[in-house]
C-alpha cells in the first residue's frame, strides 16, 4: 500500500477510537507485520473484545434508567433480561388472617412470558413459594417454605388454627390440563396442611375454608413487587392508606384481588369445571 494511503487509514482509525482509551499511536492490522508491531496488534484485539461489552453495559444502564423513569422495578427488568425473558421476582407481603392478625410472608414467583405483555396475566407462572417470616410468638412453629408444583402453582389462601396448631394453604391452577392431572376434582383447589411446623401434606379440601376470601396476592406483576406506581394510585382511592414501600400490604391486595376471577378471589362452593 502506498505510504500516503497507509497514513490516511491510520489517521482515520485513530480518530474514531474514543479519547482516553490509551492506545497511543494505534495502527490497524490483524497480525504482526513490518508496519504494525505485536503490541499494537494486541491493543486492537483487546478493543475488539471491549467494544461489544461496552455496548451491552450501555444498553443495561439505559434499561435501568428507563425502568426508574417509568416507575417499575429495575432489578426485576434486568433479571428478566438476564434470564432470557423469563421473569423471576421476590417480595414481602402482609397477610391478614381470619381473626385479623397480620403476618408477614416472603414470596417468590417465576414464569414465562405469554400473551399481552401489559396484562397482569401476561406471564404464565410456573413456580411460586411462600415462607412465613413474622407471626405471633404464641403460635405453633412456622411451616416449612411452601413450593408450588406444576399442578397447582397459584397459592390463594393461608390459614392457621390455633387449637390444632395447624397451618393450611390452598392453591389453584389456571389451565385445564392441571385439572385433568389432579383427577378432575369437584372444586378447583388443592389444600396443603402442616401440623406443628411439620412438612406440608396434601389433604381433602376442608369445608370450613369454602367461602373464604383469598388473602395472598393472586397476580404479581412480572415487573416486580411492590409496584411503586400502583401505590401512588392507591393513595388517592383508599382512605387513610399507609404506604409501605418494601411490602405489598393487605389493603393493596384487597384492591388488586377484587378484579380477579371468582375462583381466584374466593374459595368457591360451586364450579362448572373445564369445558
Amino acid at each position: 500500500m502506498p505510504q500516503g494511503k497507509t497514513q490516511m487509514w491510520k489517521d482515520f482509525v485513530i480518530g474514531n477510537i474514543p479519547a482516553g482509551f490509551g492506545l497511543g499511536s494505534l495502527q490497524i492490522g490483524t497480525r504482526a507485520s513490518p508496519e504494525f508491531g505485536e503490541d499494537e496488534v494486541s491493543k486492537i484485539r483487546k478493543w475488539k473484545v471491549f467494544k461489544p461489552v461496552a455496548w451491552l453495559l450501555a444498553i443495561g444502564i439505559a434499561v435501568v434508567m428507563l425502568a426508574r423513569w417509568a416507575g417499575v422495578d429495575s432489578i426485576g427488568i434486568v433479571m428478566m433480561l438476564i434470564r432470557g425473558g423469563n421473569p423471576y421476582i421476590q417480595w414481602e407481603e402482609e397477610v391478614r388472617m381470619a381473626d385479623g392478625t397480620m403476618l408477614h410472608v416472603d414470596r417468590t414467583a417465576k414464569g414465562k412470558m405469554s400473551g399481552e405483555i401489559g396484562s397482569p396475566w401476561g406471564w404464565r407462572k410456573t413456580g411460586m413459594s411462600v415462607e412465613v417470616v413474622k407471626q405471633p410468638a404464641n403460635w405453633a412453629p412456622p411451616p416449612p417454605i411452601w413450593h408450588s408444583n406444576e399442578y397447582a402453582p397459584l397459592p390463594l389462601l393461608l390459614d392457621y388454627q390455633s387449637e390444632e396448631h395447624t397451618w393450611s394453604l390452598i392453591a389453584t391452577f389456571s389451565y385445564c390440563a392441571s385439572w385433568e392431572q389432579l383427577g378432575r376434582p369437584a372444586l378447583p383447589y388443592v389444600e396443603y396442611q402442616s401440623k406443628n411446623g411439620g412438612p406440608w401434606q396434601v389433604i381433602p379440601l376442608e369445608e370450613r375454608l369454602i367461602g373464604r376470601k383469598a388473602n395472598l396476592l393472586i397476580s404479581p406483576s412480572y415487573e416486580g413487587e411492590p409496584q411503586r406506581d400502583l401505590t401512588k394510585w392507591l393513595r388517592k382511592r383508599i382512605p387513610n392508606y399507609k404506604e409501605t414501600p418494601d411490602m405489598v400490604t393487605a389493603e393493596e391486595k384487597d384492591w388488586r384481588n377484587r378484579n380477579a376471577g371468582k375462583k381466584y378471589k374466593d374459595i368457591v362452593s360451586n364450579w362448572n369445571g373445564c369445558k
